[in-house]
C-alpha cells in the first residue's frame, strides 16, 4: 500500500487545550464500520456448488482460463465485462448484477483503506501534540494555500483540494 503525504494547517487547533483537541478529532474521525460485502468469486463459487461444476468447468462454461477462473473464485480477481456477460449467458443473473457485486466489493475496500489512512493519520497527529508543551508554537505542516480553517484540515485527509 502507497503511503500519502497530507499537508496540514493545524492553526485552528493552536488556541485549544489539548483535551479538546484531542476530542474533537476523536468525534469527528471515529472509524466507522463498513459492512464487507461478498466478493463476487463467493457467489460464483456457491452457484457452481448447486449445478455440480469444477473449477474447470466452470471456466470451459465461461470461456476463460482455469487460473482465472480460480483467482476469481479466491478473490484475487475481479469480474471484467466480458466475464459478466458470459455469466449472463449461464443464467447466473444479468451482467449488470455482477458488475454492481464487482463495484460494490471495490467500493468497500477503498472505503476500508481511506479509513485507515485518516486513523492512521490522526493517531501521528496526536503523538505530535501530545509531544508540544508550547501551544502557541507555529502549527503542524505548512501554510500556504491554506485558508486556515480545520476545513482544510479535514479535505486533506480525504483528498480533495
Amino acid at each position: 500500500m502507497a503511503k500519502r503525504l497530507v499537508a496540514v494547517d493545524a492553526s485552528p487547533l493552536i488556541g485549544l487545550a489539548r483535551a479538546d483537541v484531542f476530542g474533537l478529532l476523536r468525534d469527528l474521525f471515529t472509524e466507522v464500520t463498513v459492512h464487507d460485502p461478498a466478493h463476487p468469486g463467493e457467489i460464483i463459487r456457491e452457484s457452481m456448488k448447486e449445478v455440480g461444476w469444477s473449477v474447470a468447468e466452470c471456466a470451459g462454461e465461461l470461456g476463460i482460463s482455469r487460473g482465472t477462473m480460480s483467482r476469481l473464485l479466491n478473490g484475487r480477481g475481479s469480474v471484467s465485462p466480458r466475464v459478466a456477460l458470459a455469466l449472463e449467458g449461464t443464467g447466473w443473473s444479468n451482467a449488470e448484477f455482477w458488475l454492481r457485486v464487482q463495484a460494490g466489493y471495490d467500493l468497500a475496500r477503498e472505503r476500508k483503506t481511506a479509513a485507515s489512512l485518516r486513523v492512521h493519520f490522526y493517531r501521528n497527529l496526536a503523538r505530535t501534540l501530545r509531544g508540544r508543551t508550547n501551544t502557541h508554537q507555529p502549527p503542524i505542516g505548512p501554510r500556504s494555500g491554506s485558508n486556515g480553517d480545520f476545513g482544510t484540515m479535514v479535505s486533506a485527509v480525504e483528498g480533495r483540494s
